[in-house]
């Protein structure tokens, strides 16, 4: 038995998909090895363009804000050969108040920096984030929208509370690219599932969605 089920269904008319997790250890590696898999067997029909199925060489998603986790950022740096303060040339961070969001940063403010536009290619494939890696040109239902928005902002928690700290140690802050009125404080930002690992295979699902968990078992 699949112990992740990804299901095409029409949501508001449109072709999209849902989820749900067979096995309580689930992780999340393997809920992106079967968004994979979906994905690159063209079992769901995408809205833009009409008609394509295969997302390599597509780069309709590379022009956005797009926010990472701890793990991503380990696997960029894995891939880039950067330590957890260089690894910071790739990204973009922006602060609101005690509010702090990290994302890839875009080349002029266009490009994600790790797009090849002229071949619509990323130049970390094997090792692009997780919302890269779980996102389609489709709608989602509410379980699939809950559970990519729990594994990102449970990851950037930590990304922020861990890059604070290394920060720290080296005698100086988190770098902000844009800030309004930012208020960095380490205490803001507690441990959590992501706290100290840096495979997604090492997290189980039920504790990224808490007592959401029984909404996708079955």
């Amino acid at each position: 038995m699949d112990k992740v089920r990804l299901l095409k269904k029409h949501i508001k008319g449109q072709p999209g998909y849902d989820v749900q997790l067979a096995d309580r250890d689930v992780t999340v590696g393997e809920y992106l090895e079967a968004m994979n898999n979906f994905i690159e067997s063209g079992q769901v029909e995408r809205l833009w363009p009409r008609g394509r199925c295969e997302c390599r060489g597509c780069d309709l998603c590379c022009h956005e804000p797009l926010p990472v986790t701890s793990v991503d950022v380990y696997n960029i740096g894995q891939a880039t050969g950067t330590d957890a303060r260089a690894v910071f040339r790739y990204l973009w961070v922006e602060a609101r108040g005690n509010g702090i969001d990290i994302t890839l940063r875009r080349e002029d403010g266009e490009n994600c920096v790790f797009l090849n536009p002229a071949t619509g290619t990323c130049s970390i494939y094997q090792y692009r984030p997780f919302t890269c890696q779980t996102y389609i040109c489709c709608q989602t239902s509410v379980r699939a929208e809950l559970l990519r928005s729990r594994v990102v902002n449970l990851g950037m928690d930590e990304l922020i509370r861990s890059s604070i700290q290394v920060f720290k140690r080296a005698g100086g802050k988190l770098p902000i690219n844009q800030s309004e009125g930012a208020v960095v404080r380490g205490s803001d930002w507690l441990k959590n599932c992501f706290t100290g690992q840096t495979d997604y295979h090492a997290i189980r699902l039920r504790e990224v969605l808490g007592s959401d968990f029984k909404r996708f078992l079955v």
